[in-house]
């Protein structure tokens, strides 16, 4: 568990994702065009880092209400590729962005750099695994990697 200066922790496991939303993903995506799932993915881990580099231009700016926007949509896009530890990070900065808690928000944002390079990590190992076993004609669980 990580403590940083704003009292905030961090009680989520770095890089959680939910396999069940992935294997769902791999089946839906993998299907007819296996660079498709490829594609998708990467669209997703490079879209991230720009969400959380708006977010920091907003706390810099002392804009929490564009912060919250960013943590509003980072929360819904990674629940939909089943990144759950940045997703709860997502609805966790949304609470200090409406409280005017600039300290907090800020740690936050920290903590969702840091997840999402974990997540990043996670979701590329899976879909590598998942592209060399269709390519080899199997069909893992979306955890094998």
């Amino acid at each position: 568990m990580e403590h940083d200066s704003s009292g905030a922790r961090d009680t989520t496991p770095e890089g959680d994702v939910d396999e069940e939303v992935l294997a769902e993903l791999f089946t839906l995506l993998g299907e007819g065009r296996p660079d498709g799932l490829l594609e998708t993915f990467d669209l997703f881990l490079s879209n991230v880092p720009g969400r959380l580099a708006a977010a920091e231009t907003g706390l810099a700016a002392g804009s929490l209400a564009d912060v919250g926007g960013v943590a509003h949509s980072l929360r819904g896009t990674a629940g939909a590729f089943g990144a759950r530890g940045l997703a709860a990070l997502g609805t966790r900065l949304e609470e200090p962005c409406i409280a005017g808690d600039e300290a907090t928000a800020a740690a936050v944002v920290r903590q969702m750099r840091r997840e999402y390079e974990a997540v990043r990590d996670v979701l590329t190992a899976r879909v590598a695994a998942f592209s060399a076993a269709r390519a080899g004609g199997d069909r893992p669980a979306a955890g094998e990697g």
